[in-house]
């Protein structure tokens, strides 16, 4: 997964001290793994939390997908290989738009192969 570079700034208050983060900054410059990675390797930050933080850094909600459950009448707008490529989910529709959780917020081209794939507009969430 590709973090957002700012992925930091948005953790939760508290989540960590100011040590624990630089340690793990340090580590993650010295080594090219990403901070995230760094987090979840020691038991620093859940999935769930760095999920959540990723979305906030670029400015979309968030889904927990172990809550919400996907309308399955959206499934078959995007196609099983274009969701497994991709990392994104088809959450639901409205109107001429459908709402697709995405592992990377950013992929533009998941974007463009969901909005092609659907003939819809497509809106992101974390």
């Amino acid at each position: 997964m590709r973090w957002h570079p700012s992925l930091a700034q948005h953790l939760p208050e508290g989540l960590l001290t100011s040590e624990q983060l630089e340690a793990a900054r340090s580590e993650s410059a010295k080594t090219g793994v990403p901070l995230a990675e760094i987090l979840l390797r020691r038991g620093q930050a859940t999935e769930k939390v760095l999920a959540s933080a990723q979305a906030e850094a670029f400015g979309l909600p968030f889904v927990d997908l172990a809550t919400f459950q996907p309308d399955p009448a959206v499934r078959d707008l995007i196609s099983e290989n274009l969701v497994r490529q991709h990392e994104i989910l088809p959450l639901f529709r409205i109107t001429n738009t459908v709402t697709v959780a995405m592992n990377r917020p950013g992929d533009i081209l998941a974007l463009d192969a969901a909005r092609g794939r659907s003939g819809l507009l497509v809106d992101p969430v974390g």
